[in-house]
């Protein structure tokens, strides 16, 4: 599928996911988060309350594409787009979303050593990703 704006960038992406969902509320992720753990996924979508965005925060800030959406966004989404504000990390601060931060702690119990909200968008990264997986395997789901 083809974003219905394209060449936005994530944004674009997360906009065509909305509009196109069976369901109020969606869950999102990175393609460059190679630790991802279906328990943390699980619990992330579980969590009670109906804020428009629920996104994990961590050490690095918010985690804009390893969180929940409802499809109240799409149009603040859309004016984004038009606006040509393209920062997806924008949307948590929006005035007519609500919006939930959760601490990455939370999935300590489960990913304990915290890969699930990895990403990788360097060499550095990359390297480092690499040495975790030999050091800290994946747990198993």
């Amino acid at each position: 599928m083809t974003d219905k704006i394209p060449q936005k960038g994530s944004l674009g992406g997360l906009y065509t996911g909305l509009i196109e969902a069976k369901n109020a509320f969606v869950f999102v992720v990175a393609c460059d988060m190679p630790f991802l753990k279906s328990e943390c996924i699980s619990r992330l979508c579980a969590l009670p309350g109906t804020e428009d965005v629920l996104v994990v925060e961590n050490s690095s800030g918010i985690q804009p594409l390893h969180a929940r959406y409802s499809q109240a966004c799409a149009p603040i989404i859309e004016q984004m787009i038009h606006n040509n504000d393209l920062k997806i990390q924008n949307i948590a601060n929006h005035v007519n979303l609500t919006v939930q931060i959760i601490k990455e702690s939370l999935f300590d119990d489960i990913d304990p050593y915290r890969q699930s909200f990895m990403n990788i968008n360097t060499p550095a990264d990359f390297e480092n990703a690499r040495k975790m997986s030999s050091q800290h395997p994946p747990l198993t789901d």
